[in-house]
């Protein structure tokens, strides 16, 4: 009779660490989410980031060029 006791005993300690068990797993989860949230935006910010520099780069480009331009047109009135 004590055995039954003992494993009755223990079942229920099982079904306690159990429960614990899904509740630090959904703590956990909720802690994922979030952090996934945060990545997410700061690879958009950093895809962001990157944009701007391609569109900046690209203006300087076409910048140099027109300068370029200007200093040909310049050189005409020189000679």
């Amino acid at each position: 009779m004590q055995s039954i006791i003992d494993a009755s005993n223990q079942m229920n300690i099982n079904s306690q660490d159990i429960h614990d068990l899904v509740h630090i797993t959904h703590t956990i989860e909720e802690r994922i989410g979030s952090t996934v949230e945060i990545v997410n935006g700061a690879v958009d910010a950093s895809n962001k980031t990157v944009q701007d520099f391609e569109e900046i780069a690209s203006v300087a480009g076409h910048l140099n060029i027109l300068i370029d331009e200007v200093n040909t047109k310049l050189e005409t009135f020189h000679t």
